[in-house]
């Protein structure tokens, strides 16, 4: 079993000294049912800055991408409790919104800087799009 990593395997950080660095990953389309609720889950390991308002920190975010239209942030890192860091976490997202359409879902990261950069990173797996059932007649 292997997870999605942002990091540097050289180094076992996200570490490059001296840069700030970025980078997302996209799934395949998803085509969600009109008229259906629809859920994102996925499991997240993030061993990077806490969120700070006041500070421009590390950025982790789930990102649902229309094929017509912009994207939506569903899911931030500031929507973490602290105690919640360097754990795995289950997220959740509600795609009801999205009901007809075709979708993206990207997850991305930014650390903003070249400082405090030397943690594991940020770990993605089991991303699933779950959607209802239509009621029987």
């Amino acid at each position: 079993n292997h997870s999605l990593w942002f990091g540097n395997a050289a180094t076992e950080t996200y570490e490059d000294p001296g840069y700030a660095v970025a980078g997302w990953a996209t799934s395949t389309e998803v085509s969600l049912f009109p008229g259906l609720s629809a859920s994102l889950d996925l499991w997240a390991y993030l061993d990077v800055e806490a969120f700070s308002a006041s500070l421009p920190t590390d950025r982790f975010e789930v990102i649902v991408v229309p094929n017509f239209g912009a994207p939506v942030v569903v899911w931030d890192k500031g929507d973490l409790i602290p105690d919640d860091m360097g754990s795995w976490v289950n997220i959740t997202a509600d795609l009801s919104e999205f009901a007809g359409q075709v979708v993206s879902i990207r997850v991305e990261f930014d650390s903003h800087d070249s400082q405090l950069n030397s943690s594991g990173g940020v770990f993605v797996d089991e991303i699933q799009v779950i959607q209802g059932c239509a009621e029987l007649d």
